[in-house]
């Protein structure tokens, strides 16, 4: 009998451990699987008659997509390209949109922030009423990822609804009855 013998029993015993090692080769190796996703608060400030809007996205993957316009964009908090703001400020209402009663909204971007690996945008929706139906678009990084999801979370002082957008679901809906009248 060989010194060492590779036998059914032997994988039977030791499979936990078998897979821990394939397991650890793949990531050893570089196979792993990146995630793609973004956040999206949305927040009804109905004393002050405007939607808060905060987008979370991974720096990487904003600067992947803005260089889409600009192949020189560079997204760091202590290397930054001059123009980010007004790069930001004109691509993204185009991939992400708020209309109301079939009326698109004008979003304005007020500044961003770096937060670990992760950017933060600040933007705001005039909205002085809140209407019978209220559709948020967001395809932010579709174009560039396949399995990008956009997590849309939508607020009031007292509602919350969650909302996970996908190449396939672009769009959430927020009916006005669905909120509870305080």
């Amino acid at each position: 009998m060989p010194f060492f013998a590779v036998t059914p029993s032997f994988f039977k015993r030791n499979l936990w451990a078998l897979l821990a090692a394939v397991g650890l080769a793949f990531v050893l190796l570089g196979f792993t699987h990146k995630f793609y996703v973004s956040t999206t608060t949305v927040f009804y400030d109905a004393e002050e008659q405007s939607l808060e809007l905060t987008v979370k996205v991974f720096i990487d993957d904003m600067e992947v997509f803005l260089q889409q316009w600009d192949s020189t964009i560079r997204l760091d908090a202590t290397d930054e390209s001059k123009n980010a703001n007004a790069l930001m400020e004109e691509v993204i209402p185009k991939y992400l949109s708020i209309s109301a009663e079939r009326t698109s909204l004008p979003i304005a971007f007020l500044g961003k922030e770096y937060k670990n690996d992760a950017l933060v945008c600040y933007l705001e929706v005039p909205l002085p009423s809140f209407p019978q139906t209220l559709i948020i678009e967001n395809t932010l990084l579709f174009s560039l990822f396949d399995t990008q999801q956009n997590i849309v979370h939508f607020k009031t002082k007292a509602f919350r609804k969650s909302f996970l957008l996908h190449v396939q679901n672009q769009r959430a809906t927020i009916l006005k009855r669905e909120i509870p009248v305080k």
